[in-house]
């Protein structure tokens, strides 16, 4: 199987990719499964050069106006004013936390929840 796996897998610039053949159907003259092609599937190498530390460097060069079109990406748009007046660019909103959404008096349970995981992927 480990083997198998080997022959599926190749590295584009650093980039480890993964293709996945369609299994053969049952019934050889179905349409649907007959021009299917390959599903690609990328996995990130985690080091100095990889593409998480150049996004985490870009993000750090938000401004207000990128933080507040990145809330609206979460559908959280209501709260832009309160980034705006507080001017949370992108270096502060890599460090917030739950007590500083708190304090821009973001409560509800689900937005908190919501910004806190979007942060951790930006992170991440």
């Amino acid at each position: 199987m480990e083997q198998e796996l080997k022959k599926c897998t190749f590295d584009e610039g650093g980039t480890r990719l993964v293709y996945l053949q369609n299994l053969p159907s049952d019934e050889q003259g179905d349409k649907k499964n007959r021009h299917r092609g390959l599903f690609w599937l990328k996995f990130r190498r985690s080091g100095i050069n990889s593409g998480t530390n150049l996004a985490r460097d870009q993000i750090t060069t938000w401004g207000v106006q990128e933080v507040c079109c990145w809330l609206e990406n979460l559908q959280l748009g209501e709260y832009t004013e309160k980034f705006i007046s507080h001017d949370i660019r992108g270096r502060e909103l890599l460090s917030l936390a739950r007590r500083d959404l708190k304090e821009l008096g973001i409560i509800k349970v689900g937005h908190v929840k919501r910004i806190l995981q979007a942060i951790n992927d930006l992170n991440n």
